[in-house]
């Protein structure tokens, strides 16, 4: 099962308690998105993965 970022729909849906010691938090996407957006222009990012390391 992919890892589950920690949102008010996750915890609704009974998918995570949204511990932040084990789940992934909305601000673990937001660092990956703007390391992204800090690339120089020469580079592209063409995927990512993201995924929770104590699942």
């Amino acid at each position: 099962m992919p890892s589950t970022i920690a949102s008010d729909m996750s915890k609704d849906l009974g998918l995570t308690d949204g511990d932040p010691e084990k789940v992934l938090q909305p601000e673990d996407f937001a660092e990956l998105i703007i390391a992204n957006l800090k690339l120089p222009r020469r580079a592209m990012l063409k995927s990512a993965s993201l995924w929770s390391t104590n699942p």
